[in-house]
């Protein structure tokens, strides 16, 4: 498809030569699409299982430490700035003292809650040590969830579309069309806005 409009280009190429270094970006910042994105580029064979889990858990890992260090240092004047985060702090901080582990664990699975979550645990209610366990758990858990909803969609696309490599390219696009809607969609409800 973009081979047709475009000869020079592949995205097939491109995945492979730059597949990794957008998974960590991704990562850092919120990366359901991309760690999706990459499970089905595993299943291509286009990226190695090994290497995306890997990545993708360390920099995940790294991302929400950083968010939860944002908390620690800036969550006083975030609070002011950001009115919106301020308000889900009572109803997270409520979930947390009732179950601190499952919630630390399953933040990064809760939609509005991928950055904002590890932010407001940082600002006093989730002691830093006990953070960076459960969170390392979490990413875990998280990358090997997603990647595997990447790869068994590109399995059950292949089941479904024999020929998948002729329009593998589109099936590519629209997973990363989707991702990105529900990303926009999970920042409209919820992410952090200005007030």
């Amino acid at each position: 498809m973009l081979n047709e409009l475009f000869p020079a280009f592949s995205l097939t190429q491109l995945v492979s030569d730059y597949g990794y270094l957008a998974l960590a970006i991704g990562c850092l910042l919120e990366g359901e699409t991309i760690v999706l994105l990459a499970g089905f580029a595993v299943h291509r064979g286009q990226l190695s299982w090994g290497h995306v889990v890997l990545i993708a858990t360390v920099f995940s890992f790294v991302g929400d430490q950083f968010w939860f260090q944002i908390g620690r240092h800036f969550g006083d004047r975030l609070m002011v700035r950001f009115p919106s985060i301020a308000s889900r702090r009572p109803w997270l901080q409520k979930r947390v003292f009732a179950h601190p582990d499952l919630i630390v664990l399953g933040v990064r699975f809760m939609v509005g809650l991928r950055t904002v979550g590890p932010i407001l645990m940082g600002t006093g209610f989730v002691r830093p040590l006990r953070f960076f366990w459960l969170n390392l758990l979490g990413a875990v858990i998280w990358v090997q969830t997603i990647v595997s909803a990447g790869y068994f969609f590109g399995e059950l696309a292949q089941r479904l579309l024999p020929e998948l490599k002729a329009v593998e390219e589109g099936a590519f696009l629209t997973l990363l069309v989707l991702g990105l809607l529900v990303h926009v969609l999970r920042r409209k409800q919820g992410g952090i806005q200005d007030d």
